[in-house]
């Protein structure tokens, strides 16, 4: 399961993503939707640990 608190990002000082927070649970699947621009490409590559959150946090939980 990935747990996203707060997560933001931002380049130079400019909110690329506002704070988020949202559970991933294992074995479900989903779907991100939005217009251009709104963080969506973002919010992956900050999942897959691509680029560095700039506040808030992000987890990866392992439940068995």
């Amino acid at each position: 399961m990935f747990e996203v608190k707060g997560v933001t990002f931002e380049i130079n000082g400019k909110p690329i993503l506002h704070p988020i927070d949202h559970s991933f649970h294992e074995g479900k699947v989903y779907g991100l939707i939005g217009h251009n621009g709104s963080g969506k490409s973002t919010l992956i590559k900050l999942m897959a640990q691509q680029q560095s959150i700039s506040g808030g946090e992000l987890s990866l939980i392992s439940v068995h």
